[in-house]
């Protein structure tokens, strides 16, 4: 296989990109677990889902770069992409990201309250209305269960007078 110091150059610097954008994913990730408060389980599967990302974007980076071929130079592009993002985009893009993150959690926010308002309208009517025939119903009871306790009464003394 021969290959143009052009094309080397140009699997190094996708191998770079690929660094970064791993280094992204991570950053990502990391961002959602700090919004969020996950048990162990949900941080182990997030985990899982993040090698497996980071995994399937080297693979189609170098097979696409560099037709599946992998050479030893490719993981330092990606050490050293990774390296450079971190040190140079990292705080940059974290800051971007959780102001992203904030105005789609504002917007969902927002659409839940628009979507939900007719449903708890409609609860708040429900249990007005149920809340006066319950306490109706309950006053009557009590009334029922009042007469009763007085009607046994007053049959208890009578036969007692008897």
């Amino acid at each position: 296989m021969n290959m143009s110091i052009g094309k080397e150059v140009y699997v190094f610097l996708c191998a770079m990109a690929t660094g970064a954008g791993i280094y992204f994913l991570y950053d990502l990730f990391r961002l959602i677990r700090q919004q969020t408060q996950c048990a162990t389980l949900i941080v182990q599967v997030q985990d899982a889902i993040f090698w497996v990302l980071s995994l399937c974007l080297m693979f189609f980076v170098m097979l696409h770069a560099n037709n599946g071929s992998v050479r030893l130079y490719e993981f330092f592009g990606v050490a050293l992409g990774a390296f450079l993002y971190g040190l140079l985009l990292s705080k940059v893009m974290r800051t971007l990201l959780r102001m992203i993150l904030r105005f789609f959690s504002f917007i969902l926010k927002k659409i839940l309250k628009f979507l939900l308002t007719p449903l708890l309208i409609m609860y708040n009517i429900m249990y007005r209305c149920a809340r006066v025939v319950f306490c109706a119903l309950f006053r009557k009871s009590k009334r029922f269960v009042r007469c009763l306790r007085t009607g046994t009464n007053r049959s208890i003394k009578l036969m007692k007078r008897k």
